[in-house]
């Protein structure tokens, strides 16, 4: 017999998987590179079922992150496609060696909006209702920039103005005067 440990957090719940609606699955499958056009019902049904899962991996909690999961799951999709069609032995070198570029461009394309993906999982999620005095409303887009903005210190002087000569400037030296030359090369 197993013993567990008891969860040390148990007010932490997995928050709720969410799924794309019907429509939206519709669009991503529709955008997915075609496999078998005669296909059955029944192979269209799971194919829908397992591109669900696949978006279901990534724990979206709410509309756009699952979009998101959706287009991870799409990139990689198209990227599998290109890699197959880049390995075809009848393809010149050129083209092959183009197509896996592309494939590996999408595919990066592909991880950069799975670490999207996860830094929004991080945030935490606003409250949900108005906002009030307990329930701010969220910060604006721009509040980390201003939280990040210097601000100036109290104990330091304050710069010169511009019409006041800065303390530690020195006093322009006086032109050189211009002398005739007194050789003439004849």
């Amino acid at each position: 017999m197993r013993i567990t440990k008891p969860n040390p957090h148990p007010s932490q719940t997995a928050a709720p998987t969410h799924h794309l609606t019907g429509e939206a699955l519709a669009r991503v499958l529709a955008a997915l590179p075609p496999l078998l056009p005669h296909a059955p019902p029944e192979w269209h049904r799971s194919r829908q079922k397992k591109i669900s899962k696949e978006i279901a991996a990534f724990h979206p909690v709410d509309a756009p992150q699952a979009w998101l999961a959706a287009e991870i799951v799409l990139f990689r999709h198209i990227a599998a496609s290109e890699m197959g069609w880049a390995r075809i032995k009848t393809n010149p070198p050129e083209l092959a060696r183009q197509r896996a570029r592309g494939a590996a461009r999408i595919m990066r394309a592909g991880d950069l909006m799975v670490h999207e993906l996860r830094m929004q999982q991080k945030r935490p999620l606003p409250p949900a209702g108005p906002p009030t005095t307990s329930n701010p409303a969220p910060p604006p887009p721009n509040a980390r920039h201003r939280r990040n903005a210097v601000h100036p210190d109290p104990h330091r002087a304050l710069l010169p103005t511009s019409t006041q000569a800065p303390p530690t400037a020195r006093t322009p030296r006086p032109p050189r005067p211009i002398a005739p030359p007194t050789d003439a090369i004849p």
